[in-house]
């Protein structure tokens, strides 16, 4: 399993994944994994997330975020699917910027499994 809650470090990641994407392949391959499951569930931001009174407010979600999550995932996958190894991708209704749906299914991702 591949997770994190951090939208800024998530930002990043998707601003640069080849590196990432490399080593997961590599890491994949090394320990005989025959697949991913993708748990990127960023908190900050979403309605109802925890504030800690007088600190700095966290990253809001937007809807670029979840078009660079979609871009993320398709060549996640493509390389995966080069590397034979499948992918799947957790996904929730609480935060629809995130989980854009209509763009996730123009994915080549395994299996979506709902999560709450």
């Amino acid at each position: 399993m591949i997770n994190s809650a951090n939208l800024t470090s998530l930002r990043a990641l998707f601003r640069s994944p080849q590196a990432f994407i490399a080593d997961a392949m590599a890491a994949a391959k090394s320990r005989r994994h025959d697949g991913f499951n993708i748990a990127f569930e960023p908190t900050q931001g979403r309605e109802g997330s925890a504030q800690v009174a007088g600190a700095v407010a966290p990253p809001r979600i937007t809807a670029d975020d979840g078009e660079a999550f979609v871009r993320f995932l398709v060549l996640f996958t493509e390389a995966a699917h080069q590397n034979k190894l499948t992918v799947s991708v957790n996904v929730a209704s609480w935060q629809p910027l995130w989980w854009n749906i209509p763009l996730l299914l123009h994915t080549d991702a395994d299996k979506f499994i709902t999560v709450c």
